[in-house]
């Protein structure tokens, strides 16, 4: 870079740092009040501080700390599905690489106390993108920006010791000065100040010392630079290209409740720090009135009492000598009437924490208060949904800046591919762990896929409601006329509701034949080959699997072929079916259905008795011949006509 192109960029970036300054030096005073409020040890050490500010924060911060984010990839294209579950995969594994549990709760944290959390994210280090949580102090954005990608520059403050920026190949490190002031060392004194803690004095000739230098993100042509430069933008420490290939300031903006339009969000102690303020005014007039009453004053006649210090020293058996003439001793001393606390500071003690709970939403109950009145269930379930509702606005917000997220996280891996090949994931399932090896075309979509966010509080609350109603409509949905496809969807459903995970699925409901047939013949259909169907093959589930074939020039005519032959024979068996349902049926016996039945029936042959033998010769005993010749000389029985009378 020429000198005059150099002393332009510097002379571009010393007017936007006085730009940014200018108009976040009064923010950075009222951050620095809140954070006295905040922690309250900075006080009178006679006086109560109020703790308003940090139980309500608190309360907020803990209903959204353990509202857990989950993050998952749904494909675009039918032959992304298994590509896009290793992804969510990948996700999972990641977010214990990243520490997201200790990021989150700085991200929460900066969101809550500052109205702003900034989450940068690098690159690639150790096969994993690189994200750093930025102090909300030391960051200078476009005061024209209503959003991070719509800035014009972003500075950061940076502190790094010699080695460090020789290290990256920094130039002129032996003309940098340290600022006598930045706003780096300012938040540090803020923070320990808060905590009553003091600020170390490092020599000036210490070898480590860390100098604040600045790292800027702006715009030069139309066209996104990164360049490092001192503290006072007069000395060009490294001009770097511009990296990110997806085009965007790598920062992510965590809100809490923002304004349309605006850049910076309302933050919690904006709400409540003159709430605050109030309440500890109250708290230590009320003590100093307890105080009054533990400490009684007196009115006495100086005349009678000759010494006052007979009054102040307490002596058992002392004597006080008084010169009551002609009075009664006690109208010599009397005590002063004391003032109390009446209901009505009470009242406004209790309307100021009313007003303060009710801004941000985290009423007693959101605290693990009940109050002493007498409570129904309906009324505190009906309390506390109130309360995750208004909760929840805050979740979802976040859950914004999440996609923003991970969307730069799975461009990092697309940009930085080559540096994650062979990288070896932990997958934990239900048969146990295995572990899955990333390669170059795990990230390759013809279309990146859609990034689903849930919060777990509100997830919950929605699969509650989802699984009554699935269940209530199982008496509609399921009859003996649903085909089995229908009936294994409606089962993975309600699994998935009850929170089982895929492989949980998997073994409850294994796949079936025609399942895993469809699947094998997806392998040939992605080679461009057709497979054979067979007469015995569920068509309906063949062509749902089908239909996951990744389409382009080669597979699109087979597939489609090989789906329309699937419907024109799904469609044979339904009109044979229809006809065989329809077909009246032969009258009398059916010749071949008597056939199929009696075929495996063994036959019984009745006795056959010899011709001209008599019955009684057969029977073998004199008794039974004797009841058998009987039987055979007996006259029939007379017939009886049903319409004539029988005659007494």
């Amino acid at each position: 870079m020429t000198n005059v192109k150099q002393q332009d960029l510097l002379s571009q970036a010393k007017t936007e740092f006085d730009l940014a300054k200018d108009t976040m030096s009064e923010k950075w005073q009222q951050w620095q009040t809140n954070l006295k409020l905040y922690n309250n040890s900075k006080r009178d050490k006679e006086a109560i501080g109020a703790s308003l500010l940090y139980t309500l924060f608190n309360t907020l911060l803990s209903f959204l700390y353990f509202d857990k984010l989950s993050v998952s990839f749904l494909p675009r294209e039918s032959g992304d599905v298994e590509r896009c579950d290793l992804i969510t995969q990948l996700a999972k594994f990641d977010y214990e690489e990243m520490e997201r549990g200790k990021v989150n709760y700085d991200l929460l944290w900066d969101s809550l106390f500052f109205g702003n959390g900034f989450l940068y994210v690098g690159g690639m280090k150790n096969q994993t993108p690189e994200i750093e949580v930025i102090d909300p102090f030391t960051i200078y954005i476009d005061p024209q920006a209503s959003s991070i990608q719509s800035a014009r520059f972003i500075a950061l403050e940076r502190q790094m010791t010699v080695y460090e920026m020789e290290e990256r190949g920094f130039k002129d490190v032996d003309k940098l000065i340290n600022p006598p002031a930045s706003q780096t060392k300012d938040a540090a004194q803020a923070r320990k100040e808060a905590k009553n803690e003091v600020e170390p004095n490092e020599p000036k000739d210490y070898v480590n010392k860390y100098y604040v230098i600045l790292e800027w993100f702006s715009t030069r042509e139309g066209k996104k630079v990164h360049f490092f430069t001192d503290y006072n933008c007069s000395l060009l420490l490294k001009e770097e290209k511009f990296v990110f290939k997806d085009d965007e300031f790598p920062f992510v903006n965590y809100r809490f409740s923002p304004i349309p339009h605006t850049f910076w969000s309302i933050s919690v102690p904006d709400l409540l720090e003159d709430k605050q303020r109030a309440m500890a005014v109250l708290l230590n007039l009320s003590l100093e009135l307890e105080k009054l009453k533990l400490y009684p004053r007196y009115l006495f006649d100086s005349n009678a009492i000759q010494n006052i210090q007979d009054l102040k020293n307490v002596q058992f058996n002392k004597y006080i000598p008084v010169n009551a003439a002609g009075r009664s001793v006690r109208d010599i001393v009397a005590p002063m009437e004391q003032s109390s606390l009446t209901t009505s500071t009470d009242a406004l003690y209790s309307m100021i924490r009313d007003f303060a709970e009710r801004s941000i939403g985290t009423p007693s109950l959101k605290q693990g208060i009940v109050s002493s009145g007498k409570r129904t269930a309906t009324e505190l379930q009906l309390a506390s949904i109130n309360a995750d509702t208004r909760n929840s606005l805050s979740a979802k917000l976040f859950s914004l800046s999440e996609i923003d997220f991970w969307s730069k996280w799975l461009h990092r891996y697309q940009q930085f591919k080559a540096l994650a090949k062979n990288k070896i994931i932990r997958i934990q399932g239900s048969l146990g762990v295995r572990f899955e090896t990333l390669q170059t075309d795990t990230f390759k979509f013809k279309s990146d896929p859609d990034i689903i966010i849930e919060s777990s509080n509100v997830a919950a609350q929605k699969k509650l409601m989802d699984r009554q109603i699935l269940t209530e409509m199982s008496s509609v949905i399921v009859d003996q006329s649903t085909p089995e496809s229908a009936k294994r969807y409606y089962k993975r459903k309600l699994l998935q509701l009850s929170d089982f995970s895929k492989d949980e699925i998997d073994q409850i409901l294994p796949m079936s034949f025609d399942e895993l047939r469809a699947y094998e013949e997806n392998k040939l259909l992605e080679q461009g080959k057709v497979p054979v169907i067979e007469p015995y093959d569920d068509h309906y589930i063949h062509i749902s699997i089908h239909n996951q074939v990744p389409v382009n020039s080669e597979t699109r005519r087979v597939i489609i072929a090989h789906i329309q032959t699937h419907k024109d024979a799904f469609l044979k068996d339904r009109e044979k079916e229809r006809k065989e349902a329809t077909e009246p049926k032969e009258k009398g016996i059916n010749k071949g259905e008597l056939e199929k039945f009696t075929k495996s029936q063994v036959p019984i042959q009745p006795p056959q008795v010899p011709v001209g033998q008599e019955i009684g010769n057969l029977l073998n005993t004199p008794e039974l011949a004797q009841i058998a010749q009987t039987a055979q000389t007996a006259q029939p029985a007379p017939q009886i006509n049903p319409t004539v009378p029988e005659q007494q």
